[in-house]
């Protein structure tokens, strides 16, 4: 009944209320969201959302934290590929840069919290140390919503791990992308620059990417 009225866009909140007033989630209502199948494009921005219930069961057992990260965290090039094919779809001038702000923000939303930031740690560091070229683009949206719970040498650590796993992407598309998203969450002015001048190597190697990416600057605007 609860995972039911999860997945409805009228009701959704009260699930979250539900877990709230009980203070914890329970593994088997997770494993419920998870293993949910539903027809409806919504069904995953639901499960990608799935860390707003962590934050409402803050009484839970640590390793539910840790499963609903997890699980969460899978949807996010599945929410990205909804968002870009809807962008392709909807046959407008929309960069498609603009699909991962999307992804993003709703990553954001799910895991943005003070009191879930020590348990994501755990599941980013999985994501940054992972050999799966899958995986970066996860580590980007977990950092992303953590970034500024994180000490300045962890932020550090971070930034060059995913940097330095950039080279094993064969697609300049998605080195770009990722590289644009870095010089977003990234503050440090000397990491900026060192990441401005990949891009700057990647503009010179594939200038078309970026047109795809960017929006075009419309005449007359400085």
């Amino acid at each position: 009944m609860i995972t039911k009225t999860y997945f409805d866009d009228i009701w959704s909140e009260i699930a979250f209320f539900y877990v709230g007033l009980r203070r914890e989630i329970s593994q088997d209502l997770l494993e419920e969201i998870y293993s949910y199948d539903s027809n409806e494009p919504t069904a995953d921005f639901y499960k990608l959302l799935g860390g707003r219930l962590l934050q409402a069961g803050w009484h839970s057992p640590t390793q539910q934290y840790s499963y609903g990260i997890k699980k969460a965290i899978e949807y996010v090039p599945k929410v990205h590929k909804q968002f870009q094919e809807f962008i392709i779809s909807s046959d407008s001038n929309i960069p498609s840069i603009f699909s991962d702000f999307l992804t993003l923000s709703l990553t954001d939303l799910s895991f943005n919290s003070a009191f879930l930031a020590n348990h994501i740690m755990g599941v980013l560091k999985q994501l940054v140390d992972s050999e799966s070229n899958d995986d970066i683009y996860k580590a980007i949206a977990l950092f992303w919503s953590v970034r500024r719970f994180l000490k300045p040498d962890d932020v550090k650590e971070n930034v060059d791990k995913i940097l330095g796993k950039l080279i094993s992407l064969p697609d300049d598309t998605e080195q770009a992308r990722i590289l644009l998203l870095m010089t977003l969450i990234e503050g440090d002015s000397n990491t900026r620059k060192r990441i401005g001048r990949r891009v700057k190597k990647l503009v010179e190697k594939s200038p078309k990417v970026f047109k795809a990416l960017l929006p075009v600057k419309q005449k007359g605007f400085r």
